[in-house]
């Protein structure tokens, strides 16, 4: 079948499958909204737009682990606050592609390997931790980059969600085509393989403790767009999830945030003030 032929005939067709889907993701939306408000906050919004830049001041040293072409600061930003900004990821590709000036500092590296020099301000890990297959040497790598006082923002999706226990089971191709449908914005993105290794609020929690990061708080988020293609199952889905919020809140978060902050004393030792983060705030946590 030629090309032009294969769009005469197929054109109406993948039209129809569009509309057909985008109604039920229409649906799914609409049922959403019996819900209460906090089953409908965007896990990944949320952290981009408000939490993550809420610990973001001037003058910082940030550094943006697995950001790879798509960097939490924009370059008119990083200007304007006169941060310095280092780009971590194991793939050269995706470092070269983040636009111009975005990066002051890039280092293609597999974060489990790396070991910091500890004069992070800032640490952004968004959407990352997943994709790593021992998040103990990831978290330890972590805790290595930021200074004592410096914050740590790590975003994730839990290995306990539905869809995670689905990406995990379903061949990578099928499961790459489904997650650049219901997440357009940043198709092409997600050719990576989740493993999900101790992506929990708990495990991570423990990580974190165990190399000097304490808690400051911990963000739930209950939304996920994984099953909108299909308004049952959408349902079905829905259903289950607010079974286990009842038994368990922590389980039944699709995603989440912790945020972190490397401990001023060590041990015995006490931190001296100037290797104090720039800037230090709380946040307080969400429900």
């Amino acid at each position: 079948m030629s090309p032009k032929l294969r769009e005469v005939v197929l054109g109406p067709i993948g039209k129809l499958v569009r509309l057909l889907i985008a109604s039920q993701f229409w649906l799914s939306r609409s049922f959403d909204r019996l819900l209460p408000s906090r089953f409908r906050i965007d896990g990944s919004k949320s952290f981009i737009e408000e939490v993550a830049w809420s610990h973001v001041r001037p003058g910082m040293w940030i550094y943006d682990i697995g950001g790879g072409k798509h960097p939490l600061v924009d370059r008119a930003k990083k200007d304007a606050l006169g941060l310095r900004v280092t780009g971590l990821d194991v793939d050269a590709g995706e470092l070269a592609q983040a636009p111009a000036g975005c990066y002051d500092d890039v280092c293609c590296c597999d974060i489990a390997e790396y070991r910091g020099r500890g004069n992070a301000d800032l640490v952004i890990c968004q959407a990352t931790l997943e994709h790593v297959h021992d998040n103990s040497k990831a978290v330890a790598a972590i805790a290595s980059v930021v200074r004592p006082g410096g914050t740590v923002a790590i975003f994730a999706p839990s290995r306990h969600a539905a869809y995670a226990r689905l990406n995990v089971l379903l061949p990578q191709k099928v499961t790459r085509k489904i997650l650049d449908f219901v997440h357009p914005s940043t198709k092409g993105s997600h050719a990576f393989r989740a493993y999900y290794d101790r992506c929990s609020i708990r495990e991570l929690s423990a990580l974190g403790h165990q190399n000097g990061l304490e808690v400051v708080s911990i963000h739930r988020y209950y939304l996920s767009g994984y099953f909108g293609t299909f308004f049952p199952a959408y349902v079905i889905w829905r259903l289950w999830f607010l079974l286990n919020y009842v038994m368990d809140r922590e389980r039944a978060a699709e995603t989440f945030t912790i945020i972190f902050r490397k401990a001023l004393k060590i041990g015995c030792q006490e931190v001296s003030p100037a290797n104090r983060c720039v800037g230090e705030q709380v946040v307080a946590s969400s429900a």
